[in-house]
């Protein structure tokens, strides 16, 4: 289960990289079919797609992959190249931490990454 909101591909080793996301993406939704199948967690997915969009001003892609970790399974929504107005930013981490969500903002790639559990 990967998702990416824009087909672009570039060179052998983003090609490589994305292979191998979509290998661990699929092994970890193989593994954990019933929980991202469910209800509840579709609509977290959703929930913190809709937010993050609503937020942020331009971004390049949204990308949504399962993930398998020692905590558990979660899904990873990814705004790549993201900006956000003044103080948009700030409103979305309030919102999503009320909410219960884990985020992690990256400044120097300009991504900001919603974990969906």
């Amino acid at each position: 289960m990967y998702h990416i909101d824009e087909d672009e591909k570039t060179g052998q080793s983003a090609w490589f990289a994305t292979n191998d996301i979509a290998a661990r993406a699929e092994a970890a939704y193989k593994r954990h079919t019933v929980f991202f199948d469910s209800v509840r967690h579709c609509n977290r997915v959703a929930l913190a797609v809709q937010l993050a969009k609503g937020a942020a001003q331009l971004y390049k892609a949204v990308y949504e992959t399962a993930r398998d970790s020692r905590s558990g399974p979660y899904t990873e929504v990814k705004l790549d190249r993201v900006e956000f107005a003044l103080g948009a930013r700030d409103r979305l981490e309030a919102t999503l931490t009320n909410l219960g969500f884990e985020f992690k903002y990256m400044p120097k790639t300009q991504s900001f990454r919603i974990f969906a559990k």
